[in-house]
């Protein structure tokens, strides 16, 4: 049995050396949908309806990514 990280396939000094992000995005972020959205009246899959969205907005990942790690450069 190993004493690794799981799921990763290296070893755990490599594994702490990599800076990793945890980056959360919540409805403000990626919908343009003005007013109360109709969304809670589904019975299935109310969550997954915003991937479908004509009022999804489209979110330039890799900017916000280098955003944040800016962000947590500063603050160290």
């Amino acid at each position: 049995m190993s004493k690794g990280p799981v799921g990763i396939g290296t070893v755990c000094i490599e594994a702490t050396k990599k800076k990793y992000i945890n980056m959360s995005f919540d409805e403000s972020v990626y919908c343009g949908y003005e007013g109360e959205c109709p969304k809670n009246l589904m019975v299935f899959y109310e969550d997954r309806v915003c991937l479908l969205c004509k009022y999804r907005k489209k979110l330039d990942i890799p900017q916000m990514i280098f955003e944040h790690q800016k962000l947590q450069g500063d603050k160290t």
